[in-house]
């Protein structure tokens, strides 16, 4: 979305993205700094909007990302409204943006969450990790190889399975800018409620995107 923005302004509207702190380490920073990717905290999105830059910001990170497949067109933040926190400091509009689609390129299962905690990936800040169809597949060919049950041309097309994404198509809307002063009047200066305002007019979007929908793949 970052490269259409570019494409669609030509620089004339600078944009960054707030990315989650994996994101930016080791050989994963190059790629995302080059599409605008900037390590996500409060005060890097008010010196961005300070700056005259539109940031981008998924208040989900990893627990709205690797949701299960189920709740694909469910909208997860887990309560979060820093975003709107900073919106009111810096009188900056929220234009809530609705994606619809990129789910379905992997199948998550449930229980990522429960994975995380075993694997101590929360002390990351990672609250959710990456259970698919296509890892347990892996898994269950690579078991097969060190048994000797399989050949490993079989062991690799389960790790392609793993990694390569399903063909889907992706649908994004951008909803009518929101005044962050207004919603937290309505909400009576409640941040949560105003939040979750928000994430409930992106959800009815995603919602109403996928009844356009044959398959959630297209």
């Amino acid at each position: 979305m970052l490269a259409i923005w570019q494409r669609h302004f030509g620089g004339r509207r600078p944009v960054a993205g707030l990315a989650h702190d994996v994101g930016m380490v080791g050989p994963l920073r190059w790629p995302v700094e080059a599409i605008g990717g900037v390590r996500a905290s409060r005060e890097a999105a008010r010196e961005l909007l300070a700056r005259g830059f539109d940031v981008l910001v998924f208040p989900g990170g990893f627990l709205d990302a690797l949701r299960p497949f189920s709740a694909r067109y469910q909208v997860h933040w887990g309560g979060r409204s820093g975003f709107l926190q900073v919106a009111a400091d810096c009188g900056a509009p929220i234009i809530p943006v609705a994606n619809c689609g990129s789910h379905a390129q992997y199948t998550m299962l449930a229980g990522g969450s429960v994975f995380a905690r075993c694997l101590g990936l929360t002390r990351f800040k990672i609250h959710r990790f990456p259970v698919t169809i296509g890892l347990l597949g892996f898994l269950v060919a690579f078991a097969g190889w060190c048994a000797g049950w399989i050949s490993w041309p079989w062991m690799l097309l389960g790790l392609a399975c793993a990694i390569l994404p399903n063909p889907s198509r992706m649908d994004i809307t951008f909803l009518a800018p929101i005044q962050p002063a207004q919603l937290l009047t309505d909400a009576r200066g409640d941040f949560g409620a105003a939040a979750e305002q928000v994430r409930t007019r992106i959800e009815q979007a995603v919602k109403t995107m996928a009844a356009r929908r044959a398959t959630p793949w297209e």
